[in-house]
């Protein structure tokens, strides 16, 4: 009895999954109180609409702020320390393993295998397996810890509100500003497309003139540091 009783207990083990983004987009996600299902292209199914996750604590090699840490176009940005990669520590609850996103959906297996491949070929990622999937938002009341890590650094842990992520100066400004550790980081909303009815932003690095100018406005408005 009490060796069943053991086994149930860890039948009920609920482990923690693991988001991944960056400095470029976490104020605007702690502007809106939630992470939310984004829409992905994924070659051979097509375009589905998931907050995607995983297992392994070290990151998927397909999540979006990973890819962009080693395309060569802005990974100086990285080794420059302009922007951390951040990592969303969440509950497990309301998470699908990818193997039963595969065998609900309708997708075919030979969508679904060239898919696979495609990840293991262009990125060498093999941890399918370990991917988790969630369709509706979950808000940030929900996440069980948030860290952030500079290239070449270990996580560390930060704090994730809007007291330390916010506008610079004003929203018609459009910079948005990550308070770290004693340095800031910052965001602007450079581009938005509309795409299958979702609005789709992009965030970058704001120039060093719209930085200027902010910082202008700063000091016009008598602001006297964070």
């Amino acid at each position: 009895m009490v060796q069943r009783s053991a086994r149930r207990q860890r039948a009920v083990v609920s482990y923690p999954v693991y988001h991944f983004t960056d400095t470029l987009h976490l104020p605007w996600i702690v502007e809106s109180g939630e992470l939310r299902p984004n829409l992905n292209r994924l070659k051979g199914i097509g375009d589905i609409e998931y907050l995607w996750a995983t297992t392994n604590p070290d990151g998927d090699k397909t999540a979006r702020a990973l890819i962009k840490r080693s395309r060569s176009y802005n990974a100086e940005d990285y080794e420059f320390q302009k922007i951390q990669v951040v990592r969303f520590t969440l509950p497990s609850a309301g998470f699908i393993p990818w193997r039963d996103i595969k065998r609900k959906s309708t997708w075919t297996k030979q969508q679904i295998e060239e898919l696979e491949a495609t990840d293991r070929k262009f990125f060498g990622e093999h941890g399918q397996v370990r991917w988790r999937c969630r369709r509706k938002p979950l808000p940030l009341s929900s996440i069980l810890k948030v860290e952030a890590k500079l290239d070449g650094y270990d996580w560390r842990p930060i704090k994730a509100t809007r007291r330390y992520c916010h506008y610079l100066t004003n929203e018609f400004a459009g910079i948005m500003v990550s308070h770290i550790h004693g340095f800031d980081y910052y965001s602007t909303l450079a581009a938005m497309y509309r795409e299958n009815g979702m609005v789709i932003p992009i965030y970058e690095l704001p120039d060093r003139d719209d930085l200027t100018e902010a910082f202008a406005d700063l000091a016009e408005d008598n602001w006297t540091g964070f």
